[in-house]
């Protein structure tokens, strides 16, 4: 199997279950997507289900915790315990599969919360540790979305008392956090490298978040596994694309750059296995 993850939204194994199809036949690790519809329209048995047969192949799982709408920091109390409550749901049920850990979007905007910081660094501190206290012992990472100052990140991670660690998406970083422009990718690393537990790998021009394969854009790889390097740090990592195409072209990335991802644990018998990957 995989020694990484690949994203595998739960609605689609529905409407596309070639998708699942392709992820057990390949023995690809799943990082498995909860939204509002996989959790309400889908019975618990389907989970169930669902969980056995990764479970048969011996896969790790991670899961990945719904965010549309929800805003765990909401200083409007309503929104703050809705977002709460369908956390809560999905902490519960993400635990049929076993994941190995769980991701869970800060939730913060740069902009709206300027003059009321602290009040959303408490909001989140309060409803994350009712999440965390639901865990079980999994670990959580909390992950970068629109924060264009890693001291964000930071600030909640410590307020949870190191409950929860980081992960890094660069492609959230490069587009939505200026990193294109802002060219602080070394800041990033260094602000958060005692709590950096995981990488969500995709890759993008700094416009729009595209998902792209690996090497299909412009974010700065070599900077990256340089400093991942220089601060001793091996995270896990998922891949993130968004078409077939994109995953072919992040393994071949991977291929080729076979010394940056041994960095991230990843060993001759890894890369031979990529080889046998079949396409979809």
């Amino acid at each position: 199997m995989t020694s990484f993850f690949v994203n595998l939204p739960l609605k689609f194994t529905v409407s596309h279950p070639e998708y699942q199809s392709f992820f057990l036949q390949n023995k690809i690790c799943p990082e498995l997507g909860l939204d509002c519809l996989s959790m309400d329209d889908l019975p618990s048995k389907w989970h169930t289900e669902k969980a056995k047969a990764f479970l048969d192949k011996k896969l790790k799982v991670s899961v990945h915790m719904p965010f549309l709408d929800l805003n765990p920091g909401s200083l409007d109390k309503y929104v703050r315990e809705a977002s709460e409550k369908r956390l809560v749901q999905a902490v519960n049920l993400a635990q049929k599969y076993y994941p190995s850990h769980i991701i869970i979007h800060s939730g913060y905007h740069p902009g709206p919360y300027d003059d009321d910081y602290s009040r959303w660094l408490n909001n989140s501190a309060s409803t994350l540790k009712n999440v965390l206290k639901l865990s079980k012992g999994i670990p959580v990472y909390l992950e970068n979305v629109y924060e264009q100052d890693p001291t964000f990140i930071k600030d909640l991670i410590n307020e949870l008392d190191g409950k929860a660690g980081f992960c890094f998406d660069l492609g959230h970083w490069f587009s939505f956090g200026q990193g294109e422009k802002n060219k602080d990718l070394g800041y990033w690393l260094q602000t958060l490298a005692p709590y950096l537990k995981h990488l969500h790998l995709h890759d993008n021009f700094g416009d729009i978040d595209e998902h792209l394969g690996m090497g299909a854009g412009k974010i700065p790889f070599v900077e990256l596994f340089a400093g991942l390097e220089f601060l001793s740090i091996s995270p896990t990592f998922t891949l993130e694309p968004h078409s077939p195409e994109d995953l072919e072209q992040s393994l071949e990335f991977i291929t080729k750059h076979q010394y940056w991802f041994s960095l991230l644990g990843l060993r001759k018998k890894d890369f031979d296995f990529l080889k046998g990957i079949r396409s979809f």
